[in-house]
């Protein structure tokens, strides 16, 4: 890759505390609305920040979309290009967190019907109690259990998986997992900011990129980690 310009360098160095402010404000999870799908997203899976172990493998890096910005905008960012900048990182927050969510649907097995009798009959691999998350179909099912006791937590999260995008599977209606000792999200990295030089020389795209894999995600014996709970056909 060639060295960028200069001038369009100084200008990107002037303008970097802004643009990482904005950054940070939308991959906050707190600060987005409260009727966000992100928060519950949020919830998923536990993180695993820890440092890779010796002799580990990397999880492979995932680039967000970039956002390009023109060298004349960095000379004056105004509040709307600020707020943008804040939705652009927003967005590559949900997909980050669709794109778990669809491979630990990838991952779920076997495939029960989404009833309670088949909740309360599920063997679930890990200790503790269950914990379901909701992804489409009748919710009173979820709600039910929630109330009855037979759930510690339900995590409706059909709002984020309406999005063609999501891809997710087309009977798939919920997720069942343990408290504890289930896949969790090995993510050495936040989403990292970074930038280069677009093919445009007073042009410069804005990268996020992540690092992640699911772990602990093999069956124990005929225990599953993660049990799929299909909907009826309409």
């Amino acid at each position: 890759m060639t060295a960028p310009p200069p001038r369009l360098t100084a200008a990107l160095d002037a303008a970097w505390d802004t643009i990482s402010e904005a950054v940070a404000t939308g991959l906050d999870i707190k600060q987005a609305s409260e009727d966000s799908t992100l928060g519950p997203l949020a919830k998923v899976l536990v993180a695993d920040a820890s440092e890779l172990p010796p002799g580990g493998t990397a999880p492979p890096v995932k680039e967000c979309p970039p956002k390009c910005i023109a060298r004349s905008d960095l000379a004056t960012l105004c509040p709307q290009e600020i707020q943008e900048i804040t939705e652009w990182a927003r967005t590559c927050r949900y997909r980050h967190l669709v794109d778990v969510l669809k491979a630990l649907v990838q991952v779920a097995v076997p495939k029960l019907d989404y009833t309670e009798e088949a909740v309360k009959g599920a063997t679930v691999h890990g200790q503790g109690g269950l914990r379901l998350i909701h992804l489409r179909g009748d919710p009173s099912v979820a709600k039910k259990l929630l109330n009855e006791g037979r759930l510690i937590q339900v995590l409706d999260v059909a709002a984020a998986v309406s999005d063609p995008a999501a891809e997710l599977s087309g009977t798939c209606g919920a997720l069942l997992m343990r408290e504890f000792g289930g896949p969790y999200l090995y993510r050495p990295q936040n989403l990292t900011l970074g930038w280069e030089p677009a093919k445009d020389e007073l042009t410069v795209r804005l990268v996020l990129e992540s690092s992640w894999r699911l772990e602990r995600v093999e069956t124990v014996g005929d225990q599953a980690p993660v049990v799929a709970l299909r909907v009826a056909p309409t």
